[in-house]
């Protein structure tokens, strides 16, 4: 079962967020992606972040840029991170979650 971990932050801004994965061997065919949708079922991406996994260290990282949320509306959205490995074509839902947005009050 996924992990939760839910994210603030506000329209506009830069977030980002590394999980640690304890006993997940991290490997060269292994590939990371996270979307960002209103709702679970909506057919709709809203924003896909930037992923980057670090075999040394065991991590996953996920990026918000802040252009990709500067023109969406507040409120709440959802997201998971999907590791997907080639060698195997196995893929695995590990982190999911609530993006809240909040309106920034300098533009």
């Amino acid at each position: 079962m996924a992990a939760t971990y839910n994210i603030t932050t506000l329209t506009g801004s830069d977030v980002s967020a590394t999980f640690t994965f304890t006993g997940l061997n991290i490997v060269g065919t292994m590939s990371a992606s996270a979307q960002m949708r209103k709702t679970a079922a909506s057919p709709d991406i809203v924003a896909l972040f930037t992923t980057s996994l670090n075999a040394s260290n065991e991590t996953a990282t996920i990026t918000l840029e802040a252009s990709k949320t500067v023109d969406l509306a507040p409120g709440d959205y959802v997201y998971d991170l999907k590791i997907d490995d080639s060698s195997d074509d196995s893929s695995v839902i590990y982190i999911k979650g609530k993006v809240t947005l909040e309106q920034a009050v300098t533009r």
